[in-house]
């Protein structure tokens, strides 16, 4: 009787607990300060000439990141300049909810989307399991829908950090200069946010793409496009 009691006793208190508490997550750098990451980038796909051959397109790279807060507007919104080691840069502007505004290095290849490399944060506070939705406009009449959720918190180097997903996917019809593109976009961005300090501390994006610019017969691309970075600060 008395084991009984206690598994009742056990069962009434596990019905009790309290859920976890809403908590607000947004980016909050601090003007003039510096954060380390490493870095690593993979391409992984087919490129499609305008001749109509085709060639395996993959490359990958490691470096070490860094960056360097330039300014923070009153909404927080920082604009930050990414240096890596062995050459390569490129600025930024980032949104206390995550979203990032800054076309690519010159020269540089870029899926559509990817420059959307954070996790779209929550405009109020959230708890594990809580989900929202957004809007990604890229260059053109495009619009791509995210949904986002916080998965969970977690421990990382002795901090608690909050891990949130998003996805996007959707057709694009981008216009640069003469050059159009027109292709489908799936992209997937894990981001490990320690809501104490408002700095991001780790990040693990995929991004899978097939597109065609110009006529058809002309240049495209098919495969996958994979960004980590995880901080290296103490």
């Amino acid at each position: 009787m008395r084991l009984a009691a206690g598994i009742v006793l056990l069962l009434v208190l596990g019905g009790c607990a309290r859920p976890e508490a809403a908590r607000p997550l947004g980016l909050a750098y601090l003007p003039a300060s510096t954060h380390h990451y490493r870095y690593e980038s993979t391409t992984t796909g087919t490129e499609r000439t305008a001749g109509g051959g085709q060639r395996q397109d993959d490359a990958r790279r490691t470096a070490d990141a860094v960056w360097r807060v330039v300014s923070v507007d009153r909404g927080g919104a920082a604009t930050i300049d990414q240096t890596l080691s062995g050459g390569g840069g490129w600025r930024f502007v980032v949104a206390r909810d995550g979203l990032v505004v800054g076309a690519p290095a010159p020269g540089t290849f870029t899926v559509p989307g990817s420059t959307q490399f954070l996790a779209i944060l929550p405009d109020r506070p959230a708890r594990p399991g809580d989900g929202w939705t957004s809007e990604l406009h890229l260059a053109g009449p495009t619009t791509l829908r995210v949904t986002s959720r916080l998965e969970r918190y977690e421990s990382w180097r002795g901090r608690q950090v909050a891990v949130v997903m998003s996805r996007s996917t959707g057709p694009f019809d981008l216009a640069t200069g003469a050059a159009r593109s027109r292709g489908t976009v799936d992209g997937s961005c894990t981001t490990w946010l320690d809501p104490a300090s408002g700095v991001v501390v780790k990040v693990d994006d995929a991004f899978t793409t097939t597109f065609a610019t110009g006529a058809a017969g002309g240049p495209g691309f098919s495969g996958t496009y994979r960004l980590r970075l995880e901080s290296t600060d103490q």
